[in-house]
């Protein structure tokens, strides 16, 4: 009766882990680390303030398009307008004040007829008063 319980037991304690494990396993895999499918880009906010792209081209959006908003510890995934050429990476801090990261515009790599050739996954980093980004293909 006794070796019955323990196993029991052990059994429940071996089922509880296995749990813990996978739970874990599941909650610390982020979006950055999945492949990107063509066209989608993904969108981080590591720093304490809210991030977005713009999109700049002749999609059918019109000349611009935004992203979906990264808040802070956040990651937004979606896909890209079709027809887009550069992009700008922002940042707006909780005063609502907007600031350009990239202080520029990001190539977008696509096909002659405007689609995108592959998914670029971006990061932004920091403060609002001292920010930083990079990218990823």
């Amino acid at each position: 009766m006794k070796v019955k319980k323990s196993a029991g037991r052990l059994a429940a304690g071996i089922a509880g882990a296995l749990l813990v494990t996978v739970t874990t396993m599941a909650g610390s895999a982020t979006p950055a680390m999945a492949e990107m499918g063509v066209g989608r880009y993904l969108l981080c906010s590591k720093g304490n303030f809210t991030s977005g792209l713009q999109f700049h081209g002749s999609g059918s959006g019109g000349p611009w398009a935004l992203s979906q908003a990264a808040l802070p510890g956040k990651c937004v995934k979606a896909y890209v307008p079709q027809g887009v050429h550069t992009i700008t990476v922002h940042g707006w801090g909780k005063d609502g004040k907007t600031f350009q990261i990239n202080h520029g515009v990001l190539a977008f790599p696509t096909k002659p007829d405007g689609t995108p050739v592959a998914g670029l996954k971006f990061f932004t980093d920091g403060t609002v008063k001292k920010h930083t980004w990079y990218f990823k293909r």
